[in-house]
């Protein structure tokens, strides 16, 4: 156990250390991503125009994957 009330070992964090690491993370709206991860990604993000227009965002998203019909042509009406 270290002075802080913890104990440590092999970069684990518990006791005091720990909740203080969770409260940090909690208070973060993006994570970076891990290291290797971006090179194998299938989508490149333009994170400016994603933000901008979601909805256009996702439409070109959609449009780069394989659809057994187009969108729109069935439309599915919800409600009564």
């Amino acid at each position: 156990m270290n002075p802080s009330g913890t104990t440590r070992t092999d970069e684990q964090l518990v006791g005091d250390a720990l909740e203080r690491r969770l409260e940090e993370l909690l208070q973060q709206d993006r994570f970076p991503a891990p290291a290797g991860f971006q090179p194998g990604a299938s989508v490149s993000v333009d994170a400016a125009s994603a933000e901008a227009d979601p909805n256009a965002f996702w439409a070109d998203q959609a449009r780069t994957l394989h659809w057994d019909r187009p969108r729109g042509t069935r439309r599915v009406l919800l409600g009564g």
